[in-house]
């Protein structure tokens, strides 16, 4: 308590005190007066003394760090409204106030206790007004919010007759539940923890105060902003309302939208110092691949230390950018903010001066932005601090400092590595700065500060828990929340603009950035600006005078897009030769990648075989086509095609089931329902069912449009798909079932739609097997990888650490014109790179995917029973290559690289494709009927499904982030399909589905493999009729093919389940349908009964 007062007296005397010297004297004369004998404490007050206020801020105390680091400026993200100067002029008068709170609330048997600060004025407070609460956030409160008339908070307090209070996060400021910030102490830093902790705080004041029936309203801005809407939400009965501010309330790994508002603003305020700054860093970007260049950008940013004198890790080149970009971020995101030195400059206006300079060069204009804002937040430019090293090092300092503003920034990294993420990549397609900065830096980050336990599954499995425990934007459940946000501002990409509940108000400003609303009006306010306050006085006027809202309902709206009535009509088609029918499959270029975006060329499913003593079609199989509208949901659209479908009736008997097998992204195989060993097949054997395939559209012979144009494309989507399901389902049981039960089969892509059909069509089906059914789209599927290392670790150790030994090598080669000549005769590569070639980013990156694309293949098809993959392309083989002792690993992989190319190319082994231009201009061909464009423009349109290396450290290093895959959709498709098109198709697609959290159909079977990287975006938490199995040992859709004796163990008893859970569902639909039967029955009697009375 002596060490708490102590920092509450400091803090006085700075504010109070103009005079240095009076301030020491002061402070010296409290250290001796409590035999504090703590020089250190005095030491830095005195420091902090000589430093403080300087360009309008409270100075920054270390210099290692950069001014911004993941967009958290050093001062925290809401800067205190009033600065130690403006303060000591002002002689506020501030009263504060502490409460003993439970280290940990969740936990009953935990009696430690700590002490919480908070801070309160009661000037303005009458009998039954309201209490209004500013939580605090990731930095010290001051304790300023409660005193500055200035404020439209404590305007509001006066106008309403409100008690004000403003309590200090735990872990910030001096509210330190333990006196270290150790990584054992910082599992009680969380948001949860902060919610309970304001929660107490509301019933201890009003205990204390003894008020009755109080209308609590919580404000924040920034992170304690989307802390203030989701108190509101899980304590609707201790709040009355919340108002928040710049509240990012979605929790994101990558949070790639920032920069792309940082772009979006500065192209707004001046399109050509946007592209200056776009020049700026291409130049640096071309710098950074020569030794010369790094010296001459070590030279024009005075780089400490050099780049040209470090070890290029892939952390390390990512960091530089970084750093540098982050002015540009900082300018933007407190653009025209009327507080601290935000009021005279550090935004747009005076960066983009500086970049649209005509006399200097691009780089040169990016190197004085640079010193602009150093110099802007207090500290003279000497250099830019670059050491990765240090920064570390900084972040893994547990100690406190005097304010605790130093030590803040290992408290925010922690929460963003355990909740949030955050983690601000340039990983949004092309951009005026680059793809340098995945998402790898900050997961690293995690992992070198905090230990590895902190690797991107423990930091994504956080977000997605953060996310369902408060429901992200889609699903947030409070009532009586205003939200503000600036378009201008970054962090407004996370807010949330939409809500079914009425009293839930959210508000865009145009052209105001982070927390505008927050501070003092000033006489250029925008009119925007002007009635966003209003907006937000009008609320509380309502809350506090007028009714509240009640707590939200869990309900979910289901968004199903209604069909067209139709008529379709079928036709049989004269069967092929048995043997060609068998063999059909795509043509396809010999140059081509035979594996990418972790797709075969020809489709993720493989055929199956079948045994050669099946050499004709059984009995009255049919090869048809049925008519289907090319457009469902267009009444206007008449247009139709023929569509294909596969009926075999070999097994049925009168009132047998249906089952249905889903075509995917190939052509249609048919040997999936000649086949009598494949899964469905020998199902169908035991239920007596008949068995029908139907081609998906856009695959195959199935074609809605003349050609593949991406006009033409539009009506490519699995929304289409499965209504094409419905429509085939309808159509047969209209012709031929009078009490059909069908159950639709589906492995990888037709798995999710199997899984789908049954949740927005469960009135046409009675189940649905799904195999390796990824529905969880996602632009950045980094967890493929993981799933991959994984897998080869697991295979073997040695394996995977030689795999880490040769990409690290192909890394540094790749660094110097000389290692890139070595690297392009080692593989053969066309065409060659030799010393004179311009290397760009993107041709590093299609290299390095065309390797890491052969340890995808052999991992997600290990020892499945398809195709060549049967006997061959494993993890075996590959791992095989890799422990040879003879070669260096890097000789390995070069092996490894010729072994799969024969194993996709017949043998043959001539050179290796090295043209990412070939591949876009072969994915661009719209009259070759290509599978691989159709399912490229549903990953652009719908699902994402990007393999990127953005997962920290791992085998592979971090040569691809997820532009390499989000540009190509802009280079196949169009300036259209922008890198938010694309993120926004698949925001959508998670909207339209649920995901796998908010997956809602019934009698469902997924099924998945350990081994099999799509594993990680299909769904594990089974409840009632959905069952979720994880089969060890098993890769891609394993469980349909045929079974052989060297199968795992697990896939046996996988089928043995899938049959039981078909005889369940049509056990279950018999019941009903017999109650449907006898509830006819009564009926018509009390018909005849009513009839005859009459």
């Amino acid at each position: 308590s002596e060490r708490g007062s102590f920092f509450q007296y400091c803090s006085s005397v700075l504010c109070c005190h103009d005079n240095v010297s009076v301030s020491v004297l002061a402070i010296v004369h409290l250290v001796y007066k409590h035999r504090m004998g703590d020089l250190r404490i005095l030491l830095q007050c005195i420091l902090f003394l000589a430093t403080k206020d300087v360009a309008g801020f409270d100075a920054r105390t270390n210099n290692r760090l950069p001014p911004y680091l993941m967009g958290r400026p050093f001062h925290g993200f809401r800067p205190s409204p009033v600065s130690r100067e403006e303060a000591a002029k002002a002689q506020y008068v501030i009263t504060n106030g502490t409460i003993e709170q439970p280290v940990d609330h969740f936990n009953a048997s935990d009696n430690r206790k700590w002490t919480q600060y908070y801070y309160y004025n009661l000037n303005y407070y009458q009998p039954g007004g309201p209490i209004f609460l500013m939580l605090g956030g990731e930095s010290p409160e001051s304790g300023w919010w409660t005193v500055d008339t200035t404020l439209p908070f404590v305007k509001w307090a006066m106008k309403f007759h409100a008690a004000i209070y403003d309590i200090e996060h735990r872990f910030y400021g001096i509210s330190r539940p333990f006196p270290t910030q150790s990584t054992e102490n910082l599992k009680y830093l969380s948001s949860r923890q902060a919610i309970e902790d304001s929660a107490a705080f509301v019933k201890y004041i009003n205990e204390q105060k003894g008020y009755t029936n109080p209308k609590w309203i919580v404000f924040g801005g920034s992170y304690s902003a989307s802390l203030a809407a989701w108190f509101r939400e899980k304590h609707p009965e201790l709040v009355t309302a919340a108002v928040a501010s710049s509240a990012p309330v979605l929790a994101k790994l990558d949070f790639h939208e920032y920069l792309t508002v940082v772009e979006n603003s500065l192209r707004a305020y001046n399109i050509s110092c946007a592209n200056a700054v776009e020049q700026g860093f291409d130049a640096m970007a071309k710098l950074i691949w020569t030794p010369s260049g790094r010296a001459n950008l070590s030279d024009t940013f005075k780089l400490e230390p050099r780049l040209n004198e470090t070890q290029l890790r892939y952390k390390d080149i990512q960091y530089f950018f970084s750093v540098i970009y982050g002015n540009f971020q900082g300018a933007v995101q407190y653009s025209d903010d009327n507080v601290a030195g935000y009021r005279r400059g550090g935004n747009i206006r005076s960066v983009c001066a500086i970049m649209t300079n005509s006399s200097l060069t691009y780089l040169d204009r990016i190197q004085q932005v640079n010193i602009y804002m150093t110099e802007f937040f207090g500290q003279p430019f000497y250099s830019t601090f670059n050491d990765y090293d240090e920064l570390i090092r900084v972040l893994q300092d547990e100690t406190y400092d005097i304010y605790g503003e130093d030590a803040a920034f290992r408290s925010w990294i922690w929460q963003t590595c355990t909740e949030f993420g955050y983690f601000q990549s340039t990983d949004q397609g092309r951009n005026i700065f680059g793809s340098v900065t995945p998402d790898n830096l900050y997961i690293d980050m995690c992992i070198d500060a905090f230990g590895s336990a902190y690797k991107v599954q423990a930091i994504e499995n956080s977000i997605h828990k953060t996310n369902k425990y408060y429901g992200g934007r889609a699903h947030f459940k409070g009532t009586n929340v205003v939200l503000i946000n600036g378009n201008v501002d970054p962090w407004h990409a996370l807010g949330l603009y939409s809500n079914i509940q009425p009293s839930v108000v959210p508000i865009l400003i145009a052209g105001t950035a982070h927390c505008a609303d927050m501070y003092a009006d000033a006489t250029d306010d925008l009119p925007s600006l002007t009635a966003a306050r209003q907006t937000i006085e009008d609320n509380l006027n309502k809350w506090i005078n007028g009714k509240a809202a009640r707590k939200a309902t869990n309900q979910m709206r289901k968004l199903v897009t209604k069909r067209k009535p139709f008529m379709s009509s079928l036709m049989n088609l004269q069967l092929k030769p048995f043997k060609e029918a068998t063999s059909e499959t795509e043509v396809v270029p010999s140059h081509i990648p035979k594996f990418f975006m972790g797709r075969p060329v020809r489709g993720f499913i493989g055929e199956p075989g079948v045994p050669s003593k099946i050499v004709d079609y059984p009995k009255d199989f049919i090869a048809g086509t049925i008519t289907m509208p090319v457009d469902h949901f267009d009444a206007t659209n008449t247009n139709t095609f023929q569509q294909r479908y596969w009926y075999n009736p070999q097994y049925y008997k009168p009132d047998g089931p249906q089952f249905l097998y889903i075509g995917g992204e190939s052509t249609a195989d048919i040997k999936w329902v000649t086949n009598p060993d494949v899964q469905i097949m020998s199902a169908a054997r035991k239920f007596n069912a008949a068995v029908y395939l139907l081609e998906h559209r856009y695959y195959g012979e199935s074609w809605p449009t003349p050609d593949q144009s991406t006009e033409n494309m539009r009506f490519l989507s699995s929304k289409q798909a499965l209504a094409d399901l419905a429509q085939f389902i309808m159509t047969m049981n209209k012709q031929f079932y009078a009490n059909p039960r069908w159950i639709t089969f589906g492995g990888s892509y037709p798995g999710m739609l199997s899984a789908w059909f049954r949740q927005f069509y469960p009135e046409l089906s009675v189940g649905a097997l799904a195999s390796s059914a990824p529905i969880e789209a996602k632009v950045d599927f980094y967890d493929y990888l993981i799933v991959v290392e994984n897998s080869l670790r697991t295979y073997s150790p040695k394996c995977a650490n030689n795999v880490k030994v040769a990409f690290d090598q192909l890394h540094n080669l790749s660094l110097t014109p000389d290692g890139r000549v070595q690297l392009s005769a080692l593989f053969t590569l066309r065409p060659a790179w030799t010393t004179t070639s311009n290397v760009t980013y993107v041709d590093i990156q299609n290299f390095f995917m065309n390797m890491y694309g052969h340890f995808q293949s052999a991992v997600q098809y290990n020892n499945d029973n398809r195709g060549a993959y049967a006997t061959g392309g494993g993890m075996r083989e590959l791992c095989g290559f890799m422990m040879n002792d003879a070669k260096t690993p890097l000789q390995n992989l070069v092996d490894v690289n010729v072994y799969m190319t024969k194993f996709f190319n017949d043998g043959v082994f001539e050179y290796t494709d090295n043209n990412y231009q070939n591949y876009v201009n072969y994915l661009k061909d719209v009259n070759a009927k290509s599978s691989s464009r159709s399912w490229t423009y549903q990953t652009c349109t719908e699902f994402g499904f990007y393999q990127s290396t953005d997962i920290g450290d791992n085998i592979f290093g971090s040569p691809v982030p997820l532009n390499f895959f989000i540009d190509m959709c802009t280079d196949v498709f169009g300036a259209r399909f922008t890198p938010q098109f694309v993120f926004n198709a698949v925001e959508e697609t998670q909207k339209y589905y649920g995901g796998r959290d908010y997956f809602y159909g019934t009698n469902v079977l997924f099924t998945n493999g350990n081994i099999d990287p799509w594993c990680a975006l299909s769904k594990y938490d089974g409840t009632g009729s959905v069952t979720t199995i994880m089969i060890n040992g098993t890769a891609h859709c394993a469980d349909t093919y045929p079974p052989r004796e060297q199968d795992a163990p697990g896939l046996a008893s996988a089928r043995q389940l899938a049959e039981e859970k078909i005889a369940e569902w049509l056990a279950i639909s018999r019941t009903d349908n017999a109650a449907s039967s006898t509830l006819c029955s009564i009926l018509m009697v009390a018909v005849f009964a009513l009839f005859s009375i009459i």
